[in-house]
């Protein structure tokens, strides 16, 4: 090796952004809530809950409570890192993915109530109902859309490098 190689530093590696894949490990863990709803069986409820099953119990609804929030922030954290990192740190997608599941989940969730109780009034509303689906579907879209936009521009501030 001659002395000129031996100058020139090494790149640093790129990698993946570690909040954002945690984002989406976190992603199926919210919907532990369902676990809690699921009809048991009937000789156990007769039977008050053992300790076990109440501790099992807490720790589901206490996941199932802290995953949407631990992704959607770990979501919005690894954005701010990704578009700081001058390209050293990829995964924009799965940091978007993780940012937006949750909220666009409870968006729809409240205007699919809204709608059912705006237009479950209405007699012969048959075409109604799938308007609406549609309606919530373009909004998401363009949610997504809108944000995806937003977050891919490049950086505002000083990044590495600079």
């Amino acid at each position: 090796m001659d002395a000129a190689s031996q100058a020139e530093p090494k790149p640093p590696d790129r990698r993946i952004s570690r909040p954002a894949v945690l984002g989406l490990v976190c992603l199926p863990l919210g919907f532990l809530l369902i676990l809690l709803f699921y009809p048991q069986d009937r000789s156990s409820i007769l039977n008050s809950p053992s300790f076990g099953e109440n501790v099992w119990q807490v720790v589901i609804l206490a996941t199932g409570i802290l995953a949407p929030i631990a992704a959607t922030s770990l979501g919005v954290w690894s954005i701010f890192q990704i578009r700081r990192s001058a390209g050293l740190i990829f995964g924009l997608p799965l940091a978007v993915t993780a940012s937006l599941f949750y909220p666009i989940i409870l968006l729809d969730l409240i205007l699919i109530i809204l709608g059912w109780l705006i237009f479950g009034q209405i007699q012969d509303s048959g075409l109604i109902p799938l308007v609406w689906f549609f309606l919530i579907l373009l909004m998401d879209y363009l949610i997504i859309r809108l944000t995806w936009k937003a977050v891919s521009k490049s950086p505002p501030g000083p990044t590495i490098g600079e």
